[in-house]
């Protein structure tokens, strides 16, 4: 669930047609700041971003490598994707350093696509090998970001999605400029990645501070920021950046300038605060106590990030956390009643060479990719093993998983240990800097999150069963689940000779020819099995009146509207009441569909006063078109009287706004009743019905009598239906009521509120012997209750941490 936040509705565009000001057709865009940050627990006990390679593994010049992508940004240098280049000060902006891509260089020829002479400037350009060399300023820097090319156009480089680990050695101090009237923050960052950039001060005056870049926004790994200050006379790394080079400022550069490397000889130490629960957060303290920064709030000691691990002792973790705090326990108690533990970080092999998987299994459980295959490589079982010799951390396993996709894994197992115990967790991951948040990784972890659901093992049949009961069965066979399942898995479905799909994992084609072209999509003989079929959608049924009987609108009235179809007969396109859609797949209609363990769908939409709405709707349009009376779903055009009362029966130039144009066959009764079962029944009506229907034909006349045969037609259990139905003459059994009681009840009230509800402010302490009420005023802060606002509901409690709560 905590990948699903961050998310904002777009603007409005002028070509939406849309009352309110919500833009409800665009994608959603992502706020970075609002995203969590920190790991996140997938499928089976895996990590979201599991298979993906380290950040800090990615090689040097990795924006020149294969794979590489690049978006076209058009004449504006200002990111999309990255959180610093979101100020107006990035456009047009003529003093702004950008990342110029040589002419002769490699890479403008990749991102130039020359045909003719001329640039063609793709949309994305995907690099398709590693190319051969750098040129220029390609040599000198860590990354890039946007680059522009020689004549003005700009591309926005998209870095291959990785991972980071809550957990690592040698941690450096990264820290925020220091500005009038704010006090620097600072944090732990990853040497190895670029998260950070170089700040450079003359003499180890922090007032002398200057920027050490190649391009505005550029951030580099530590040793290049150490580099470039050992490069410039007399100058070195800032301990504390205070006041860098006016001059960048004074060009908008320090908007949102991020954080600076600082050479701070002792480093940062991360620890682990750990929830009763066990649930674990990750803590950034500064390890001297010289040059002391306030720390980030997410990652200071009361921060409420916490995240799910997978501890290897429960025991021994509820003994660590009743020891908590006492003289012999190495960790301490925080004033959240959590507890705070040095930790300790061990890689090594996940495995050795005398005990090398042997399985696709064994690799797939390793969390990280690997990037770059060394040369040796033999193979054990269905394993292949690449080596440079010896296996170790940087072996590479490949194997291929149940979608048919190769996979390279690295023989690495991170652990993190409570420093001086044998309590220990695997080192969580996460896709999003804490460092550096921004919406590259936001949409990267989103992505990984949906293919985490899209590739797991159940999926296949998740998707068949939904698949079969769209299309018409309700309860499908396991049998049939398995055809569709496998279509979906395999990517191909074969079916008289023919052969659908293009043989990928989860292609639509396939499946789709397997939900159709099985025969339990295609028996007739099934339609009399009342364990088959379905009831259809509501919708589904008037669409099919509307096509079925020549539909056709007044040229006033070209595109018709269906009004008030959601609250009439629960269903309309595009507007589904909440993010369960119209119905639930599994819901059971109470009855002989209940005590047979079968579901129904659809019958969830189908209460007794949206069956006479859909009914009633649908006569109405068959007797007198589009209108807007006699309950009908349509509208009346413009200058015509609402009423439908001095109407008749199939005269539709009254201001209807369409209406039914189907010619009914000649000759004799029978022949358009049959006509009708076709098109409305697919010939599903029983004889008996058939008989109903024909009398009242012939009772009606010709003129009323071919309408009066469509009317009764759409009331009857094959209209509603895809099975047949046999009449066995018994009348419905009555139902008693049951006797009246005196007795008392209770009642359970909802209230149901459009978003969210803030529960620590339904019930809050008021009179408590422990500190509940401080904890609830220092952590609350500008969203708490005051204490005026909590003493007007005040009740007692007795068992309960308070003896009052407001």
């Amino acid at each position: 669930a905590r990948v699903w936040t961050g998310f904002n509705g777009q603007d409005l565009r002028g070509n939406i047609e849309e009352k309110g000001e919500l833009n409800g057709v665009d994608p959603m865009r992502f706020d970075a700041q609002w995203r969590d940050h920190f790991p996140k627990m997938g499928l089976n006990g895996q990590y979201i971003g599991h298979g993906l390679p380290l950040c800090a593994d990615l090689p040097s010049e990795h924006f020149l490598k294969k794979g590489a992508v690049y978006r076209l940004m058009g004449r504006t240098s200002q990111s999309d994707l990255q959180r610093d280049q979101e100020s107006e000060s990035w456009r047009d902006n003529g003093e702004a350093v950008q990342f110029m891509v040589d002419a002769e260089s490699e890479l403008h020829a990749a991102l130039c696509k020359e045909v003719d002479g001329y640039c063609t400037f793709p949309a994305v350009v995907t690099l398709d090998h590693d190319l051969e060399s750098c040129t220029g300023l390609e040599c000198q820097v860590d990354t890039v970001r946007t680059v522009e090319l020689v004549n003005g156009f700009n591309y926005e480089y998209v870095r291959r999605p990785c991972v980071h680990q809550a957990f690592y050695e040698d941690a450096k101090i990264i820290k925020s400029r220091k500005r009038r009237n704010r006090i620097p923050r600072f944090m732990c960052a990853n040497p190895g990645v670029d998260d950070a950039q170089a700040a450079c001060c003359k003499n180890s005056r922090p007032e002398r501070a200057w920027r050490e870049q190649s391009y505005f926004g550029e951030r580099v790994v530590f040793e290049t920021a150490k580099a470039r200050c050992a490069a410039r006379d007399r100058f070195e790394m800032c301990i504390e950046p205070d006041s860098l080079n006016v001059r960048d400022c004074e060009l908008g550069a320090c908007e949102n300038d991020g954080f600076y490397w600082a050479d701070l000889a002792e480093g940062c130490t991360l620890q682990a605060k750990i929830r009763e629960d066990g649930r674990v957060a990750v803590v950034h303290s500064q390890t001297s106590q010289e040059n002391l920064s306030t720390v980030v709030d997410h990652v200071g000691e009361d921060t409420k990030s916490f995240f799910v691990v997978n501890w290897n002792d429960r025991s021994g973790l509820s003994e660590l956390l009743g020891n908590c705090g006492t003289p012999e326990s190495i960790c301490t108690k925080t004033e959240d009643e959590s507890c705070l533990c040095p930790v300790e970080v061990v890689s090594k092999p996940a495995f050795e060479a005398s005990s090398l998987p042997t399985s696709s299994t064994e690799v797939l459980d390793l969390p990280y990719a690997a990037i770059g295959v060394p040369a040796l490589e033999f193979k054990n079982g269905s394993v292949t093993v690449h080596t440079s010799g010896t296996v170790d951390i940087d072996a590479v396993f490949q194997v291929t998983d149940h979608t048919g996709k190769t996979c390279y894994r690295k023989n690495l197992l991170s652990t993190v240990f409570i420093r001086t115990t044998a309590l220990s967790f695997l080192n969580p991951i996460h896709t999003i800097s804490v460092a550096e948040p921004n919406v590259r990784d936001v949409l990267a972890e989103t992505e990984e999150a949906i293919n985490q659901l899209f590739h797991n093992t159940n999926t296949a049949p998740f998707i068949a069963i939904r698949m079969a009961q769209r299309f018409g069965v309700s309860n499908p066979s396991p049998r049939y689940v398995n055809e569709i399942a496998t279509a979906f898995r395999m990517g191909r479905y074969s079916f008289a000779g023919e052969s659908y799909g293009s043989g990928k994992y989860g292609n639509l084609g396939a499946t789709i020819a397997a939900v159709l072209l099985d025969s339990e999509a295609r028996d007739s003989l099934l339609d009399a099995d009342p364990y088959h079929g379905s009831v259809r959608e509501p919708l589904i049924k008037v669409l099919h009146v509307m096509r079925a009987l020549d539909f056709k609108a007044d040229p006033a009235a070209p595109y018709p509207i269906l009004k008030n179809m959601a609250s009439r007969i629960k269903q309309m396109a595009h507007a589904i009441p909440n993010v369960f859609s119209f119905f639930k797949p599994e819901f059971e209609a109470d009855g002989v569909i209940a005590s047979s363990s079968l579901v129904s769908p659809e019958a969830a939409a189908h209460n007794t006063p949206e069956i006479i709405n859909l009914c009633n709707g649908l006569i109405s349009l068959i007797k007198y078109g589009l209108v807007n009376c006699a309950d009908n779903f349509g509208t009346t055009l413009a200058g015509h009287k609402s009423r439908c009362s001095g109407r008749k029966r199939g005269r539709f130039k009254d201001g209807s706004s369409g209406h039914l144009t189907f010619s009914m066959p000649e000759g004799d009764a029978d022949s358009v009743v049959n006509k009708l079962a076709t098109l409305l029944t697919s010939g599903r009506l029983n004889q008996h019905s058939r008989g109903i229907i024909k009398d009242s034909y012939l009772n009606a006349g010709p003129e009323e009598g071919p309408v009066k045969a469509q009317e009764l037609i759409v009331t009857t259990a094959e209209f509603h239906t895809t099975g047949t139905t046999t009449k066995d003459g018994d009348d419905r059994p009555t139902l008693s009521l049951p006797p009246a009681t005196a007795r008392g009840y209770k009642a359970t009230i909802f209230v149901m509120l459009a978003g969210g509800i803030d529960s620590f402010n339904i019930v809050t302490p008021h009179t408590c012997d422990n500190n509940l009420v401080d904890q609830y005023e220092r952590e609350r802060r500008s969203v708490m209750l005051s204490r005026e606002e909590r003493e007007k509901h005040v009740i007692d409690a007795e068992g309960q941490p308070c003896t009052k709560f407001s």
